[in-house]
């Protein structure tokens, strides 16, 4: 499946990884969508995101973990990640198990402003109703990533709550703060497990 989201290499930077000659031109595709994410991004953002981190003395960039972490993507695909891709595969499944609202697609009311609800519906904040992806761009083209490597989070919590996970109501209340951190709270515990019981 094609995710302009998640497309955060460009088309030249594809070759440093050893994508079968079938997959490869979906890859390309992806990475030529116009709201793709290197695209979205500013160059010394890109470069901040290179960063390697290690998960048992085996780096990854973090381009390479928003880019790989999709479910079985890196271990399917680990010729081409040129390592082991178990711990991008854990991040995409802890993804995936943070999307309990994905449950029920359809909602059945559309509300007319872009605003947070409580899990029940209670009106909780409205937001501006801006272009979603251009004022996000914006934002994140002018954030402190480097904040973010000092692994000081408050601009980013300031940032991701204005910002919604889910537009689809009555599950919007989900900020993407929420959403991130949700995420990140079911990754680190799954490594541990894992690191602990040895698997």
């Amino acid at each position: 499946m094609v995710k302009s989201r998640q497309a955060i290499f460009a088309p030249n930077e594809l070759s440093k990884y050893k994508f079968s000659q079938q997959r490869i031109q979906e890859r390309i595709d992806e990475a030529n969508l116009q709201y793709a994410l290197h695209k979205l991004l500013d160059k010394c953002v890109l470069a901040a995101l290179d960063k390697e981190f290690r998960i048992e003395n085996v780096p990854y960039s973090f381009r390479e973990a928003i880019y790989f972490s999709r479910p079985r993507f890196a271990t399917r695909i680990c010729g081409a990640l040129g390592r082991n891709g178990a711990p991008l595969d854990l991040l995409a499944n802890c993804h995936g198990e943070a999307h309990v609202e994905n449950e029920d697609p359809s909602p059945s009311i559309i509300p007319k402003q872009v605003a947070r609800y409580s899990a029940f519906g209670h009106l909780l904040e409205n937001l501006p109703r801006p272009d979603e992806i251009e004022s996000l761009t914006k934002n994140l083209k002018s954030f402190n990533w480097q904040a973010i490597l000092r692994r000081d989070l408050e601009e980013l919590r300031a940032l991701l709550q204005k910002a919604l996970g889910d537009t689809r109501f009555p599950i919007n209340e989900v900020t993407l703060w929420d959403w991130s951190y949700t995420v990140a709270s079911i990754y680190k515990s799954e490594l541990a497990y894992r690191y602990i019981t040895g698997q």
